[in-house]
């Protein structure tokens, strides 16, 4: 088991960090089970989706389509992205406490 923000999971064998396009498909196609938005370590209140594949153990995380950097969201805009593509749950996780 692996200790992370997310809890107690298996170890992600593969992480890749994919468009929105490809985000979309795996999310339409069914290889992505789980959803979490993790807050950004810089940016409070703005946060990164990752998309896991609990049964082979796959996680991927949305990037920009330009540069590399992990593409990152309002949690109002997240929540909308994700019903559009019928999405019933996911989990927040965030980085900073109540101060």
């Amino acid at each position: 088991m692996w200790k992370t923000i997310w809890g107690n999971v298996a170890m992600p064998k593969a992480l890749y960090r994919v468009k929105e396009g490809d985000f979309v498909r795996h999310l339409e196609a069914g290889n992505i089970r789980k959803v979490i938005a993790q807050e950004d370590v810089y940016v409070p209140l703005k946060f990164v989706i990752v998309g896991i594949n609990p049964d082979s153990q796959t996680a991927y995380v949305m990037r920009h389509g330009r540069t590399d950097k992990l593409r990152t969201w309002r949690l109002d805009n997240l929540a909308s992205f994700l019903r559009k593509h019928e999405v019933k749950k996911f989990e927040v996780e965030f980085q900073y406490g109540s101060e």
